[in-house]
Protein backbone atom coordinates (compact mmCIF):
# COMPACT_ATOMS: atom_id res chain seq x y z
CA UNK A 1 0.00 0.00 0.00
CA UNK A 2 2.59 2.19 0.95
CA UNK A 3 4.45 1.48 -2.22
CA UNK A 4 1.87 2.05 -4.40
CA UNK A 5 0.44 5.27 -2.32
CA UNK A 6 3.89 7.13 -2.62
CA UNK A 7 4.59 8.10 -6.03
CA UNK A 8 1.00 9.90 -5.46
CA UNK A 9 1.60 11.60 -2.96
CA UNK A 10 4.81 12.63 -4.40
CA UNK A 11 2.43 13.62 -7.72
CA UNK A 12 0.14 15.62 -5.47
CA UNK A 13 2.67 17.76 -3.80
CA UNK A 14 4.37 18.73 -7.03
CA UNK A 15 1.17 19.73 -8.07
CA UNK A 16 0.39 21.70 -4.59
CA UNK A 17 3.77 23.13 -4.74
CA UNK A 18 3.48 24.52 -8.30
CA UNK A 19 -0.47 25.96 -8.03
CA UNK A 20 0.90 27.63 -4.75
CA UNK A 21 4.00 28.81 -6.76
CA UNK A 22 1.32 30.44 -9.22
CA UNK A 23 -0.68 31.74 -6.51
CA UNK A 24 2.35 33.43 -5.14
CA UNK A 25 3.41 34.52 -8.48
CA UNK A 26 -0.35 36.01 -8.95
CA UNK A 27 -0.70 37.74 -5.83
CA UNK A 28 2.83 40.01 -5.88
CA UNK A 29 2.27 40.87 -9.72
CA UNK A 30 -1.26 40.82 -10.71
CA UNK A 31 -2.27 43.99 -8.09
CA UNK A 32 -0.72 47.40 -8.52
CA UNK A 33 1.85 47.48 -5.61
CA UNK A 34 0.27 48.47 -2.25
CA UNK A 35 1.66 51.35 -0.39
CA UNK A 36 2.88 49.85 2.92
CA UNK A 37 3.46 53.61 4.16
CA UNK A 38 -0.31 53.98 4.62
CA UNK A 39 -1.19 50.34 5.97
CA UNK A 40 -1.56 51.64 9.56
CA UNK A 41 -3.30 54.88 8.95
CA UNK A 42 -6.87 53.62 8.78
CA UNK A 43 -9.65 52.54 6.11
CA UNK A 44 -9.28 54.43 2.93
CA UNK A 45 -6.72 56.53 4.22
CA UNK A 46 -3.31 56.77 2.63
CA UNK A 47 -0.34 59.67 2.33
CA UNK A 48 0.23 61.72 -1.41
CA UNK A 49 3.39 63.74 -2.25
CA UNK A 50 0.97 65.62 -4.05
CA UNK A 51 -0.83 67.12 -1.24
CA UNK A 52 2.49 68.05 0.86
CA UNK A 53 3.06 71.18 -0.96
CA UNK A 54 2.36 75.07 -0.77
CA UNK A 55 3.83 77.89 -3.49
CA UNK A 56 6.26 75.21 -4.61
CA UNK A 57 7.84 73.80 -2.03
CA UNK A 58 7.63 70.55 -0.12
CA UNK A 59 5.72 72.07 3.17
CA UNK A 60 5.77 68.32 5.11
CA UNK A 61 8.94 65.86 6.01
CA UNK A 62 9.08 63.14 7.81
CA UNK A 63 12.88 62.20 8.67
CA UNK A 64 16.46 62.79 8.47
CA UNK A 65 16.57 62.02 4.43
CA UNK A 66 13.88 64.01 3.55
CA UNK A 67 14.37 66.71 5.72
CA UNK A 68 16.61 68.59 3.15
CA UNK A 69 13.82 68.44 0.83
CA UNK A 70 11.92 70.95 3.02
CA UNK A 71 14.59 73.45 4.04
CA UNK A 72 16.58 73.49 1.04
CA UNK A 73 13.27 75.44 -0.76
CA UNK A 74 12.88 77.82 2.14
CA UNK A 75 13.63 81.53 1.21
CA UNK A 76 16.44 83.36 2.89
CA UNK A 77 15.61 84.42 6.22
CA UNK A 78 16.21 87.47 7.01
CA UNK A 79 13.21 88.73 6.50
CA UNK A 80 11.44 85.90 6.35
CA UNK A 81 10.48 83.71 9.21
CA UNK A 82 10.40 80.15 9.96
CA UNK A 83 7.21 78.36 12.26
CA UNK A 84 8.28 75.18 12.89
CA UNK A 85 5.07 72.76 13.43
CA UNK A 86 5.52 68.72 14.94
CA UNK A 87 3.16 66.45 14.76
CA UNK A 88 1.56 63.24 13.85
CA UNK A 89 -0.07 61.70 10.67
CA UNK A 90 -2.97 63.86 11.56
CA UNK A 91 -1.13 66.27 9.56
CA UNK A 92 -0.37 64.38 6.21
CA UNK A 93 -2.69 61.65 5.85
CA UNK A 94 -6.49 62.21 4.06
CA UNK A 95 -9.70 60.19 4.25
CA UNK A 96 -11.07 59.19 1.07
CA UNK A 97 -8.37 61.47 -1.08
CA UNK A 98 -9.30 62.87 -4.04
CA UNK A 99 -6.82 64.27 -6.47
CA UNK A 100 -6.18 68.01 -5.77
CA UNK A 101 -6.64 67.94 -2.11
CA UNK A 102 -4.20 69.45 0.35
CA UNK A 103 -3.17 68.87 3.88
CA UNK A 104 -3.57 71.14 6.91
CA UNK A 105 -0.34 72.08 6.60
CA UNK A 106 -0.17 72.61 2.96
CA UNK A 107 -3.22 74.93 3.54
CA UNK A 108 -1.57 76.81 6.65
CA UNK A 109 1.26 77.43 4.83
CA UNK A 110 -0.20 79.00 1.29
CA UNK A 111 -2.16 82.08 4.14
CA UNK A 112 1.07 82.29 5.79
CA UNK A 113 3.33 83.17 2.95
CA UNK A 114 1.89 86.43 2.33
CA UNK A 115 2.50 87.33 6.40
CA UNK A 116 6.39 86.80 5.33
CA UNK A 117 6.12 82.95 7.31
CA UNK A 118 7.21 79.99 6.32
CA UNK A 119 5.74 76.97 7.49
CA UNK A 120 7.73 73.86 7.57
CA UNK A 121 5.75 70.43 9.22
CA UNK A 122 7.70 67.62 10.34
CA UNK A 123 5.45 64.38 11.28
CA UNK A 124 5.77 60.99 11.71
CA UNK A 125 3.17 57.99 12.88
CA UNK A 126 2.32 57.92 16.62
CA UNK A 127 4.92 60.71 17.09
CA UNK A 128 5.78 61.26 21.10
CA UNK A 129 7.24 63.80 23.13
CA UNK A 130 10.67 62.56 23.48
CA UNK A 131 11.15 62.49 19.78
CA UNK A 132 9.52 65.80 19.08
CA UNK A 133 12.47 67.10 21.69
CA UNK A 134 14.76 64.93 19.36
CA UNK A 135 13.72 66.54 16.19
CA UNK A 136 13.29 70.20 17.48
CA UNK A 137 17.17 70.14 18.62
CA UNK A 138 17.80 68.83 15.50
CA UNK A 139 16.10 71.08 13.52
CA UNK A 140 17.25 73.90 15.21
CA UNK A 141 21.50 73.02 14.60
CA UNK A 142 20.14 73.58 10.95
CA UNK A 143 18.20 76.43 10.90
CA UNK A 144 16.63 79.05 13.04
CA UNK A 145 13.28 78.68 13.74
CA UNK A 146 11.46 81.92 14.99
CA UNK A 147 8.33 79.92 16.39
CA UNK A 148 6.74 76.69 17.29
CA UNK A 149 3.50 75.09 17.39
CA UNK A 150 3.30 71.27 19.31
CA UNK A 151 -0.01 69.02 19.81
CA UNK A 152 -1.02 68.00 23.28
CA UNK A 153 -1.71 64.83 21.97
CA UNK A 154 -2.80 62.04 24.49
CA UNK A 155 -1.68 59.05 21.93
CA UNK A 156 1.64 60.32 22.01
CA UNK A 157 1.84 59.72 25.71
CA UNK A 158 1.72 56.39 25.74
CA UNK A 159 4.52 55.76 22.99
CA UNK A 160 8.23 54.90 23.71
CA UNK A 161 11.67 55.16 22.20
CA UNK A 162 13.06 56.94 19.11
CA UNK A 163 12.55 55.19 15.82
CA UNK A 164 15.24 54.21 13.11
CA UNK A 165 14.76 57.12 10.93
CA UNK A 166 15.42 59.76 13.90
CA UNK A 167 18.28 57.85 15.57
CA UNK A 168 21.01 59.03 13.71
CA UNK A 169 20.14 62.72 15.20
CA UNK A 170 21.66 61.30 18.26
CA UNK A 171 25.14 61.74 16.84
CA UNK A 172 25.24 64.90 16.52
CA UNK A 173 27.47 66.18 19.32
CA UNK A 174 25.49 69.59 19.38
CA UNK A 175 21.88 67.79 19.74
CA UNK A 176 23.88 65.23 22.38
CA UNK A 177 24.93 68.73 24.58
CA UNK A 178 21.80 70.15 24.35
CA UNK A 179 19.81 66.88 25.51
CA UNK A 180 22.57 65.89 28.15
CA UNK A 181 21.58 69.52 29.96
CA UNK A 182 17.58 68.27 30.10
CA UNK A 183 16.20 66.37 32.98
CA UNK A 184 14.39 63.97 30.10
CA UNK A 185 17.64 64.19 27.93
CA UNK A 186 20.08 61.57 29.57
CA UNK A 187 17.51 58.85 29.70
CA UNK A 188 16.95 59.72 26.12
CA UNK A 189 20.36 59.75 25.46
CA UNK A 190 20.96 56.38 27.39
CA UNK A 191 18.02 54.47 25.81
CA UNK A 192 19.78 54.96 22.35
CA UNK A 193 23.30 54.30 22.40
CA UNK A 194 24.92 55.81 18.77
CA UNK A 195 28.53 56.94 17.87
CA UNK A 196 29.35 60.50 17.75
CA UNK A 197 29.48 61.90 13.95
CA UNK A 198 29.61 65.29 13.16
CA UNK A 199 26.30 67.37 11.47
CA UNK A 200 28.27 67.38 7.69
CA UNK A 201 28.25 63.31 8.20
CA UNK A 202 24.82 62.95 9.57
CA UNK A 203 23.07 64.89 6.64
CA UNK A 204 25.23 63.56 3.34
CA UNK A 205 26.54 60.02 2.72
CA UNK A 206 30.30 59.76 3.73
CA UNK A 207 31.88 60.69 -0.01
CA UNK A 208 35.19 58.56 1.04
CA UNK A 209 34.54 55.10 -0.96
CA UNK A 210 36.19 52.07 0.78
CA UNK A 211 37.93 49.75 -1.55
CA UNK A 212 35.33 46.31 -1.50
CA UNK A 213 36.07 43.35 0.75
CA UNK A 214 36.09 39.78 -1.01
CA UNK A 215 33.02 39.12 0.56
CA UNK A 216 31.27 42.11 -0.21
CA UNK A 217 32.26 41.54 -3.84
CA UNK A 218 31.16 37.74 -3.92
CA UNK A 219 27.54 39.32 -2.29
CA UNK A 220 27.25 41.74 -4.73
CA UNK A 221 27.70 39.38 -7.49
CA UNK A 222 25.13 37.06 -6.10
CA UNK A 223 22.55 39.72 -5.37
CA UNK A 224 22.90 41.48 -8.95
CA UNK A 225 22.54 37.77 -10.42
CA UNK A 226 19.59 36.51 -8.19
CA UNK A 227 17.94 39.95 -9.18
CA UNK A 228 18.70 39.49 -12.91
CA UNK A 229 17.18 35.75 -12.81
CA UNK A 230 14.34 36.27 -10.52
CA UNK A 231 11.72 38.73 -10.32
CA UNK A 232 10.41 36.97 -7.04
CA UNK A 233 14.46 38.00 -5.67
CA UNK A 234 13.63 41.62 -6.73
CA UNK A 235 10.15 41.57 -4.84
CA UNK A 236 11.06 40.21 -1.87
CA UNK A 237 10.31 43.27 0.10
CA UNK A 238 6.94 43.56 -1.08
CA UNK A 239 6.47 39.98 -0.30
CA UNK A 240 7.25 40.53 3.24
CA UNK A 241 4.77 43.49 3.07
CA UNK A 242 2.49 41.61 1.60
CA UNK A 243 2.72 38.49 4.30
CA UNK A 244 2.53 40.86 7.11
CA UNK A 245 -0.20 42.66 5.71
CA UNK A 246 -2.24 39.11 5.04
CA UNK A 247 -1.63 37.78 8.70
CA UNK A 248 -2.38 41.33 10.12
CA UNK A 249 -5.94 40.92 8.20
CA UNK A 250 -6.32 37.12 9.18
CA UNK A 251 -5.95 38.35 12.53
CA UNK A 252 -8.52 40.96 12.17
CA UNK A 253 -11.48 38.33 9.94
CA UNK A 254 -10.41 36.05 13.00
CA UNK A 255 -11.20 38.34 15.58
CA UNK A 256 -14.74 39.38 13.60
CA UNK A 257 -15.84 35.68 13.44
CA UNK A 258 -14.79 35.18 17.45
CA UNK A 259 -17.03 38.35 18.41
CA UNK A 260 -19.77 37.27 15.69
CA UNK A 261 -19.38 33.73 16.93
CA UNK A 262 -19.64 34.54 20.98
CA UNK A 263 -21.74 37.26 20.03
CA UNK A 264 -19.25 39.65 21.80
CA UNK A 265 -19.35 43.89 21.06
CA UNK A 266 -15.42 45.41 21.32
CA UNK A 267 -16.74 49.10 19.80
CA UNK A 268 -15.99 50.60 23.31
CA UNK A 269 -12.41 49.89 23.29
CA UNK A 270 -10.33 52.13 25.89
CA UNK A 271 -6.67 53.26 24.57
CA UNK A 272 -4.39 52.88 28.04
CA UNK A 273 -1.75 54.53 29.20
CA UNK A 274 0.89 53.47 31.42
CA UNK A 275 1.49 55.74 33.69
CA UNK A 276 5.58 55.49 34.14
CA UNK A 277 5.48 56.05 30.30
CA UNK A 278 3.17 59.00 30.85
CA UNK A 279 5.58 60.58 32.94
CA UNK A 280 8.62 60.23 30.81
CA UNK A 281 6.57 61.41 27.80
CA UNK A 282 5.41 64.51 30.11
CA UNK A 283 8.82 65.50 31.09
CA UNK A 284 10.16 65.28 27.02
CA UNK A 285 7.39 67.33 26.33
CA UNK A 286 7.54 70.22 29.50
CA UNK A 287 11.69 70.16 28.11
CA UNK A 288 10.65 71.18 24.92
CA UNK A 289 8.34 73.62 25.59
CA UNK A 290 10.43 74.91 28.18
CA UNK A 291 13.62 75.05 25.44
CA UNK A 292 12.03 76.73 22.89
CA UNK A 293 11.01 79.49 24.64
CA UNK A 294 14.52 80.05 26.52
CA UNK A 295 15.17 80.06 22.65
CA UNK A 296 12.87 83.36 22.69
CA UNK A 297 10.49 81.55 20.11
CA UNK A 298 6.58 81.85 20.54
CA UNK A 299 5.35 78.50 21.12
CA UNK A 300 2.01 77.48 20.74
CA UNK A 301 0.80 74.64 22.51
CA UNK A 302 -2.54 73.51 20.90
CA UNK A 303 -5.33 70.52 21.81
CA UNK A 304 -5.95 68.85 18.20
CA UNK A 305 -9.32 67.65 16.25
CA UNK A 306 -10.81 64.89 17.93
CA UNK A 307 -14.38 62.93 17.00
CA UNK A 308 -16.74 63.48 19.77
CA UNK A 309 -17.78 60.99 22.36
CA UNK A 310 -17.94 57.86 22.61
CA UNK A 311 -15.70 57.89 18.91
CA UNK A 312 -13.10 59.06 21.38
CA UNK A 313 -11.13 55.88 22.76
CA UNK A 314 -9.65 57.52 26.23
CA UNK A 315 -10.96 57.29 29.65
CA UNK A 316 -12.38 61.11 30.28
CA UNK A 317 -10.78 61.54 33.46
CA UNK A 318 -7.40 60.81 32.21
CA UNK A 319 -8.18 63.31 28.78
CA UNK A 320 -9.44 66.10 30.79
CA UNK A 321 -6.05 66.03 33.67
CA UNK A 322 -3.88 65.47 30.46
CA UNK A 323 -5.83 68.86 28.95
CA UNK A 324 -4.71 70.71 32.07
CA UNK A 325 -1.48 69.05 32.30
CA UNK A 326 -0.76 70.57 29.15
CA UNK A 327 -2.54 73.68 29.57
CA UNK A 328 -0.93 74.54 33.04
CA UNK A 329 2.64 73.32 31.71
CA UNK A 330 2.04 75.91 28.40
CA UNK A 331 1.37 78.81 30.91
CA UNK A 332 3.71 78.05 33.50
CA UNK A 333 7.31 78.95 30.45
CA UNK A 334 5.10 81.63 28.45
CA UNK A 335 3.85 79.83 25.70
CA UNK A 336 0.55 79.56 24.03
CA UNK A 337 -2.22 77.45 24.68
CA UNK A 338 -5.14 76.45 22.49
CA UNK A 339 -7.88 74.01 22.21
CA UNK A 340 -9.57 73.08 18.88
CA UNK A 341 -10.51 69.53 19.61
CA UNK A 342 -13.67 70.13 18.35
CA UNK A 343 -13.21 72.07 14.75
CA UNK A 344 -13.35 69.09 12.59
CA UNK A 345 -17.13 68.01 12.02
CA UNK A 346 -18.23 64.16 13.05
CA UNK A 347 -18.97 63.55 9.65
CA UNK A 348 -15.32 63.77 8.40
CA UNK A 349 -13.56 61.17 10.45
CA UNK A 350 -12.45 57.75 8.43
CA UNK A 351 -12.63 54.23 10.00
CA UNK A 352 -9.94 51.86 11.26
CA UNK A 353 -10.07 48.42 12.84
CA UNK A 354 -9.40 48.86 16.84
CA UNK A 355 -6.95 45.40 16.74
CA UNK A 356 -10.35 43.83 18.64
CA UNK A 357 -12.65 42.76 15.61
CA UNK A 358 -14.38 45.72 14.98
CA UNK A 359 -14.68 48.95 12.41
CA UNK A 360 -14.48 52.08 14.36
CA UNK A 361 -14.30 55.83 14.31
CA UNK A 362 -10.69 56.76 13.48
CA UNK A 363 -9.93 59.26 15.56
CA UNK A 364 -6.80 60.65 14.15
CA UNK A 365 -7.72 60.91 10.65
CA UNK A 366 -10.55 63.14 8.86
CA UNK A 367 -11.14 64.07 4.86
CA UNK A 368 -9.77 66.69 3.40
CA UNK A 369 -12.79 68.56 4.14
CA UNK A 370 -11.56 68.48 7.67
CA UNK A 371 -8.06 69.82 6.99
CA UNK A 372 -9.37 72.51 5.79
CA UNK A 373 -11.39 73.03 9.17
CA UNK A 374 -8.21 72.39 10.96
CA UNK A 375 -6.16 74.94 8.86
CA UNK A 376 -8.77 77.36 9.32
CA UNK A 377 -8.93 76.57 13.20
CA UNK A 378 -5.22 76.72 13.71
CA UNK A 379 -4.71 79.97 11.58
CA UNK A 380 -7.38 81.68 14.16
CA UNK A 381 -5.15 80.01 17.34
CA UNK A 382 -2.21 81.39 15.75
CA UNK A 383 -3.76 84.86 14.56
CA UNK A 384 -4.73 85.49 18.24
CA UNK A 385 -1.80 83.80 20.15
CA UNK A 386 2.19 83.83 18.48
CA UNK A 387 2.11 85.21 14.83
CA UNK A 388 1.90 88.36 16.53
CA UNK A 389 4.80 88.18 18.25
CA UNK A 390 6.84 86.70 14.95
CA UNK A 391 5.80 89.64 13.24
Amino acid sequence: MTGTSSPVLRVLALVLAVALGLAVDWWLFAPQARDFSAAGLGINTTSNESSFHAGGRRVICFSIDDLDRCLKDLPPSPPRKRLLWLGWSQLYAINNFHAGERTAPSLLAERLEAAGIDLVAIAMPNINPREQLLVYEYVRQRVKPNGLIVPAWLQGMRQEGIRPTWQAALADPGVRAALASLPSGGPLLASVPVQTKSAQEIGQQDSAQHAPTTQERVEAWLVAGLADRFPLWRMRGQAQGEIKLALLEGKEQVLRLRNLVLGTRARNWIVAIPPVRYAINLEAFTDLVRVARQDALPVLVYVPPRPSGERFPFVPSVYIAFKSDSERMARTFGASFANIEHTVADDLWGEADNGAGEIVTDYSHFTAAGHRQMADALAAALQSTILPQMQ
